[in-house]
C-alpha cells in the first residue's frame, strides 16, 4: 500500500506540470491542455483497472505466517478488543498524526511555498522529489521491517528526523539558503515519511495480536486520513494570506502535529505479542514433532 501511494502521489505532481502551464493567459489554450490532462489520467486509471481483473489473486502464492494460521474473531469483537487495548490506541494516534502530515503537507506544499518565490514548476519538482525519496524510503526498509526489538527505535529515528528535516526547511525557505538545502531537507522528510509507514504497519500487527492484521491497518488508514483532512483545512486557513507570515505559521502547525506524534511513539512500550505467539506456537510443534 505504501509503496502504491508513494508512485501514485510522484505521477500526481509531475503529470499535470507537463501537461498544463499554469502561465498560459489563453482561456482556450488551458481547457485544451486540461482535457488532455483528464483523458491522459483516465487512460492510467483505465489500464491499472484492466490489470487489477486480470491480476488479482484469490489466495496469496504462498501460505500464511504461523501466527496467521490461527481462527479469527469477527469484526465488531475485533474493534472492540482494538479500542482496549492501551498500547495499539497509542500507536494508531501516533501513525494517524504523523501519515496526516505527510498528507496535509502534500497536499499545500505549491501554495505553502509560492511567497517564498517558488513558482509551480519548482513545487512540482519538489513534490516529486518528496515521493521519489519516500518511494526509496519504503522499499529500502521493507525488508528489515521484521525484528520488533528494532521497530520501535527505526521509527522513533525517523518521526525525530522528519521533524528535523522540517525545522531546516522551513530555514532553507525563509532564510533564502541555497536551493540545495531546501532539496536536501525534502529528500531526509521524503525517506523517513516513506520508511515510517513499513514500520507503523508491521508494529500494529505486533501490538493488536491476534486482531486481523487488515483491520488493524485500516483504522490506521482511517484515523489517517481523517486527521489529513483536518490538517489540511488547518493549513489552508493560514495559507489563505499568501504570504511568508502565513506560510511560517503553517510550517508551525505541521511540527505540533509531529511533535505530538514522536511523543506518542516514544512513550508506547510496544509488547511483541505476535513474536511470542508464534514462538510459542513454534515450540509446542517442534515439542510434539519430537515425542512422535
Amino acid at each position: 500500500m505504501c509503496i502504491r501511494d508513494r508512485v501514485g502521489l510522484m505521477l500526481g505532481y509531475a503529470i499535470p506540470g507537463l501537461i498544463v502551464d499554469t502561465s498560459e493567459l489563453n482561456t482556450r489554450e488551458t481547457e485544451r491542455q486540461v482535457m488532455k490532462l483528464n483523458m491522459i489520467l483516465f487512460s492510467i486509471c483505465l489500464f491499472s483497472f484492466i490489470l487489477v481483473v486480470l491480476l488479482f489473486r484469490s489466495k496469496p502464492p504462498t501460505p500464511p505466517s504461523i501466527s496467521a494460521q490461527r481462527e479469527t474473531m469477527n469484526v465488531s469483537d475485533s474493534f472492540k478488543e482494538s479500542i482496549k487495548n492501551k498500547e495499539y490506541l497509542l500507536h494508531l494516534c501516533a501513525f494517524a498524526l504523523n501519515d496526516a502530515t505527510y498528507a496535509g503537507f502534500s497536499g499545500v506544499l505549491s501554495q505553502l511555498i509560492r511567497p517564498f518565490g517558488y513558482g509551480d514548476t519548482e513545487a512540482g519538482f519538489i513534490g516529486v522529489l518528496l515521493n521519489l525519496a519516500g518511494l526509496l524510503g519504503t522499499i529500502v526498509v521493507i525488508p528489515l521491517a521484521k525484528s520488533p526489538k528494532h521497530l520501535k527505535f527505526g521509527v522513533v529515528l525517523m518521526g525525530l528526523s522528519i521533524a528535523g528535516g522540517f525545522v531546516v526547511l522551513q530555514k532553507a525557505i525563509t532564510l533564502e539558503w541555497d536551493d540545495f538545502m531546501v532539496q536536501g531537507a525534502v529528500v531526509i522528510i521524503g525517506l523517513c515519511f516513506g520508511g515510517i509507514w513499513p514500520m507503523s504497519a508491521e508494529l500494529a500487527a505486533e501490538v493488536n495480536y491476534p486482531i486481523r492484521e487488515d483491520i488493524s491497518f485500516g483504522a490506521m488508514g482511517a484515523l489517517s486520513n481523517l486527521l489529513g483532512i483536518i490538517q489540511f483545512s488547518l493549513l489552508s486557513i493560514f495559507l489563505e494570506s499568501n504570504d511568508c507570515d502565513g506560510s511560517s505559521r503553517a510550517l508551525y502547525v505541521i511540527l505540533v502535529f509531529l511533535t505530538i506524534s514522536f511523543i506518542l511513539f516514544i512513550v508506547n512500550k510496544y509488547p511483541a505479542r505476535r513474536l511470542k505467539a508464534e514462538t510459542t506456537i513454534s515450540t509446542s510443534k517442534n515439542t510434539h514433532h519430537v515425542a512422535a
